[in-house]
């Protein structure tokens, strides 16, 4: 899950990524490693910031990292003069 689901790219803004793993008997399973990548349009590209890209899940069966969204994209310029 991420909360929240949406942030504004402005370079600070953040989102909880929360990763949830059970066993075959729906109980926390402690101990498992999650690799998280970002894709932009389809292809894996760095697009922010992540606080680690592998998460291990603890006790409670959870693994958690934080995103921090890139910084706002600069205004269009035309070359072709004033």
């Amino acid at each position: 899950t991420a909360t929240p689901d949406s942030i504004t790219q402005d370079g600070v803004s953040q989102s909880s990524i929360v990763v949830t793993a059970k066993n075959a008997t729906g109980q926390a399973a402690a101990g498992v490693p999650f690799r998280l990548d970002m894709c932009v349009g389809g292809a894996a590209a760095d697009y922010g910031q992540l606080s680690g890209k592998t998460v291990v899940t603890g006790t409670d069966g959870r693994a958690i990292a934080v995103y921090t969204s890139p910084p706002p994209q600069k205004p269009f310029q035309s070359s072709d003069g004033p």
